[in-house]
């Protein structure tokens, strides 16, 4: 039988991983105080840096999160869409703990799902394909979409 295939959400609903750790009284203050929340992620993806043994990459990410603390919510979201869509451990764990909708990581992984949450509401709308990890100009996707037809 195959495994059946789990989405963020469609609309505005909520992923089931984020409704769940908004559920909790102590993660709702983070509505309020964005800042907080900025630093709950912050420690979140440290500490799940070191659970697979390393430590720098998520400290670097951390120190960007930081720099942009007090900036406005749209800024803060696209730099948790470039942590995440970055060749890192981030969006690895990410999307393993999403789609299997893994529970132990609430805290460390919920904060950063609640601003990465915020950029599918204010970002402009793509259609088309993203290939993780390729390195194109514009030259070479027009060569390549010639090549399609």
């Amino acid at each position: 039988m195959p495994m059946q295939l789990l989405t963020y959400g469609s609309g505005d609903s909520w992923c089931p991983f984020l409704k769940k750790w908004l559920d909790s009284p102590e993660n709702k203050r983070y509505w309020i105080d964005f800042q907080s929340c900025i630093e709950a992620t912050a420690h979140g993806l440290i500490k799940e840096e070191e659970l697979i043994g390393k430590r720098s990459e998520a400290v670097w990410m951390a120190e960007q999160l930081r720099k942009i603390k007090y900036q406005p919510r749209k800024e803060i979201a696209k730099c948790c869409i470039t942590l995440y869509t970055r060749e890192s451990f981030l969006y690895k764990i990410l999307n393993k703990t999403l789609r299997n909708l893994d529970y132990s990581k609430l805290n460390t992984l919920g904060p950063f799902c609640y601003l990465l949450r915020d950029y599918s509401r204010t970002c402009q709308e793509f259609v088309g394909c993203v290939y993780r990890g390729a390195q194109l100009d514009l030259k070479m996707i027009d060569m390549y979409k010639a090549g399609l037809k």
